[in-house]
């Protein structure tokens, strides 16, 4: 099921590619000089536009016509034969507009939305402003909070819909995989893109300027039940050692569009 599926002629939607990326601040933080700069590369990304497919559970895996699975995505290719789950026709929900697939692998987290799924939807924006019947298909109960990032990005809320945990079948769909390349980093450029557009939604609702000269922050979690750091404390500390004087910061605390992560 892994084949690469050349005949469905892919449109190119964002070309390849190679930076080096400053990591001047982790390399000072753990003393490792020679990592204060990172080479990425990228491969290209195409756009699939497949008509007559079927999208299956919460990861929205997708089925071809003949039954083959569109394996074109490195998530998808790493799942085992034994998980992936196969399209039940009988009683699969029916779409008939054209659809942008926004759901896949490890899309149930903020970080995970943001870092591998949100840069799918930006390098292909451009179309999806000039096609206003193109619906966004996002994972079953996730709509809600997803759309605290979509709206940001112009994405009108009624044109967001969620697939179900079964089968749906879908006259048009158009995929993007994952922009994964070397060092699992995309494109820096898509990253920087995505915060500059919130950023200018966000900003105006500020009465104040934002100073560049404030402190530095640093993401607690002692408020997040299971991911929290135990040496958290020793970790802050070395953070001063570095940067001088942090303020720590409870999510929690914060309203969502400030912080960006607060479910």
């Amino acid at each position: 099921m892994g084949e690469a599926l050349a005949e469905l002629s892919p449109a190119l939607l964002h070309p390849a590619g190679e930076t080096r990326l400053d990591n001047r601040l982790e390399s000072e933080f753990y003393h490792l000089p020679e990592t204060k700069f990172i080479p990425v590369s990228w491969p290209q990304v195409s756009l699939f536009h497949l008509r007559n497919v079927s999208v299956v559970g919460d990861q929205g895996n997708v089925f071809l016509e003949d039954g083959r699975l569109l394996s074109v995505c490195p998530s998808t290719q790493e799942m085992a034969d034994s998980k992936i789950r196969r399209p039940i026709p009988l009683g699969a929900q029916r779409i008939r507009e054209p659809v942008f697939h926004l759901t896949g692998c490890d899309h149930s987290s903020h970080g995970h939305f943001i870092l591998n799924h949100l840069p799918r939807l930006m390098i292909a924006r451009d179309l999806l402003m000039k096609d206003s019947r193109i619906r966004v298909l996002c994972a079953p109960h996730h709509r809600k909070w997803q759309m605290r990032y979509l709206r940001e990005l112009d994405i009108d809320p009624e044109r967001v819909i969620e697939c179900s945990h079964g089968t749906i079948h879908t006259d048009e769909l158009y995929y993007a995989p994952m922009l994964n390349g070397s060092n699992n980093h995309p494109d820096p450029a898509v990253y920087l893109d995505i915060r500059d557009r919130i950023m200018r939604k966000i900003l105006p609702e500020f009465p104040t300027p934002i100073s560049e000269q404030g402190k530095p922050i640093f993401i607690s979690r002692l408020d997040a039940p299971g991911k929290r750091i135990s040496n958290e404390d020793a970790l802050v500390d070395a953070t001063r050692e570095v940067l001088g004087d942090v303020e720590r910061v409870l999510i929690g605390e914060l309203s969502w569009r400030f912080a960006g992560l607060n479910g």
